[in-house]
């Protein structure tokens, strides 16, 4: 895997920047733990390891979870650094996708979180996992579509906003629609018995707080790239200031909806 686009990585900014990113996606973090339950066993006894595991959110998840050995993978040395000072019970090393490494066989689950869409060849990064593993051994992700967003009242500058970042993002080899092309990546990587979910997530104006809570994260997410997205986007951070303020306005209008979709797939080797 490519280092991080953040240059705020070993910052306390990005560690805060994670935690509430993570803190929004309760819901579909426990529909993903539930169908990864529905198809594994995974027990005290068994082995997980969470790959691009960032700040080691998802891998202390699996790890109080499920009470079992949990190791966490990374490229970026300053996100290793910040999940051994966050989890010191968690093993965490500073491993990349497709790096050479020692055959472990002994993994029974491999976790991928927002991670798979940063891949230009997904299915070769699954192959490559599955060396990891004995056969039996289950490799799950949790990715989002980013396509399948739906506002209303449809804000023009967000839009405006999600259509260059959608551009740049496939112009770096990312994939801003990966949780549908999930399936096709694990059927090309030889995967078995997989399951795919859908997880949808609405916010709707009928409880104002938790929709002003849920864009509020968001907004910040993208206060703290402003610079990035100014100088990689093409656009004024004076049209981002503008995006952000309607965003956070949304949760007050009449009739507002929002949806999000992730897409969760676990498979077998």
């Amino acid at each position: 895997m490519k280092e991080s686009i953040y240059l705020r990585a070993n910052s306390g900014a990005e560690a805060t920047r994670q935690r509430r990113t993570f803190g929004r996606m309760l819901y579909s973090h426990e529909q993903f733990f539930r169908l990864v339950e529905s198809r594994a066993s995974i027990s005290r006894d068994s082995s997980v390891l969470e790959m691009a595991c960032g700040c080691g959110l998802m891998a202390n998840e699996a790890q109080l979870r499920w009470g079992c050995r949990t190791e966490g993978w990374d490229n970026n040395a300053s996100y290793i650094e910040t999940a051994r000072h966050n989890f010191p019970r968690i093993k965490f090393k500073k491993i990349g996708f497709m790096d050479n490494v020692p055959t472990a066989k002994n993994i029974d689950l491999i976790i991928f979180r927002e991670a798979l869409m940063e891949c230009q060849q997904p299915d070769k990064v699954l192959k490559w996992s599955a060396k990891l593993m004995g056969k039996g051994g289950w490799i799950s992700a949790l990715e989002p579509d980013y396509g399948a967003t739906i506002m209303y009242p449809e804000m023009p500058c967000w839009q405006d906003f999600l259509e260059k970042y959608g551009r740049y993002c496939k112009n770096k080899g990312e994939n801003f629609f990966m949780g549908r092309a999930l399936l096709d990546s694990f059927q090309r990587a030889g995967l078995r018995k997989i399951s795919v979910q859908p997880i949808c997530e609405i916010n709707t104006c009928l409880d104002p707080g938790k929709f002003s809570e849920f864009v509020e994260i968001e907004a910040f997410s993208i206060e703290a790239d402003m610079a990035y997205f100014a100088k990689h986007l093409g656009l004024s951070t004076s049209h981002i200031k503008k995006t952000i303020d309607a965003l956070r306005q949304l949760p007050k209008q009449k009739g507002a909806y929002l949806q999000t979709m992730m897409v969760a797939i676990c498979g077998q080797v």
